[in-house]
């Protein structure tokens, strides 16, 4: 970049300290050249101000107050009309941004991260009428509303406990719902809503994952409960971690048999390195696993083999995924409540069951019937509700009552068949 100003034809001071430098005081009503990239011309300087050390200056129909340690440097720019310090932006502009679009109430000067006077503007969301104010770089590139964009919370408009009620219940010192919004990666002290175990967990994860509590979780994935309760809604029979007589003990996530579809949910471990899921675990030999399966599957006729990319363990990317499959070519899913599938996700199946124990039901088998969960499973849950106190499941009583029950059953069959055979 070339910047010059060509000073040699201004008067010199002829005595004293400063001999043979400029004397400004003499300097009005000259005309210097210039060079400034490819543009070059003559500047004429009109007036010197003493005190400030400012020449007045002009350049066609452009005047400029310079700083004549400025002017000998080059910086003329702004007098050639090739940099700008006007506001782009006036008042009653209303300019579209990233969160919507806001009007500007006035032209301002702020500063901004590195504590520099730059040009901004008053606004006022057109969205939710929150007034602020914002860099002109910054409303260039297109930055919303502080509010909005969940910058600046306000309670009320854009804090947890309003955009997301439900969560709630998981906050421990409630301000902390009232002073952060969904997204946010602030670790609060939490605690599970059933059994009341109490961690540090961010809110965002919260938000995205639900509570997986060490102490009564079920240990199901949650893309797993998300597809689980997908199928339910659209009352399709379905099998979990399906194990075929040709799969080689390889257990696929759900299978539909009146369709015979396969649906596998791929959490982050098959895309890449995830060293939180298993250290000792290589990507390529999940992926290695997964070709497996895919290949056997396609080998024993299996109509349908789809795979969702739940890497992200959140609703939204979930559902995408989901509707970008071959799931909703087969399923109409204008119906489905996808905050209901998020809301299954991030329950506990060990409370569904100890309720259902409690309750109704105090068969371990015609629950694992109704829930779709094997036996043992059932029983493992039952056994850790009973701990939790959710249950009054006792391992030993519940062996001897089915045995009541089979002898029973059979003396009943017996006399059944005593009387047919009479």
């Amino acid at each position: 970049m070339t910047r010059e100003v060509y000073l040699d034809n201004l008067p010199k001071w002829e005595t004293g300290g400063n001999k043979g430098r400029i004397d400004w005081s003499k300097s009005a009503g000259y005309k210097v050249g210039f060079l400034y990239n490819d543009v070059k011309g003559y500047i004429e300087i009109l007036d010197y101000d003493k005190n400030k050390q400012i020449l007045v200056t002009k350049y066609k129909n452009n005047t400029l107050h310079i700083k004549t340690s400025h002017f000998k440097k080059g910086a003329i720019g702004n007098l050639l009309g090739l940099i700008n310090h006007a506001h782009t932006y006036n008042k009653g502009d209303v300019v579209k941004v990233s969160t919507g679009n806001i009007e500007v109430l006035d032209q301002i000067l702020i500063k901004n991260s590195k504590n520099h006077t730059v040009r901004g503007y008053k606004y006022k969301c057109l969205n939710d009428g929150y007034i602020g104010e914002v860099s002109e770089p910054k409303l260039k590139n297109k930055n919303g509303c502080s509010v909005c964009s969940n910058r600046i919370i306000i309670k009320g408009i854009n804090d947890v406990a309003t955009t997301h009620p439900h969560l709630l219940s998981y906050f421990i010192n409630k301000n902390d719902a009232y002073r952060n919004s969904y997204g946010s990666r602030k670790e609060v002290l939490m605690q599970c809503p059933n059994c009341e175990h109490k961690k540090k967990y961010s809110i965002d994860k919260l938000t995205k994952r639900g509570f997986p509590c060490r102490k009564c979780g079920d240990g199901i994935s949650y893309p797993e409960k998300f597809i689980f309760n997908l199928l339910e809604q659209l009352n399709i029979v379905f099998e979990i971690q399906k194990v075929f007589e040709w799969s080689d003990s390889r257990q696929y996530d759900f299978y539909l048999p009146e369709l015979n579809l396969i649906i596998e949910t791929h959490g982050l471990q098959h895309y890449e390195n995830n060293y939180s899921f298993s250290p000792d675990v290589k990507l390529k030999d999940i992926q290695e696993n997964d070709n497996y399966k895919y290949k056997l599957a396609l080998r024993n006729n299996i109509y349908k083999y789809i795979v969702l990319d739940c890497r992200e363990w959140e609703n939204n990317w979930i559902k995408d995924s989901i509707e970008n499959s071959d799931l909703a070519k087969i399923f109409d899913l204008s119906k489905i409540n996808w905050i209901n599938c998020h809301m299954f996700s991030c329950s506990s199946r060990v409370k569904e069951v100890c309720d259902l124990w409690s309750e109704s039901i105090s068969d371990t088998k015609l629950i694992s019937e109704k829930i779709k969960l094997s036996r043992q499973t059932v029983i493992k849950y039952l056994k850790q509700g009973s701990e939790l106190g959710w249950c009054d499941y006792n391992p030993k009583k519940n062996m001897s009552d089915n045995g009541r029950n089979n002898i029973m059953k059979r003396k009943t069959n017996l006399k059944a068949n005593s009387h047919i055979a009479k």
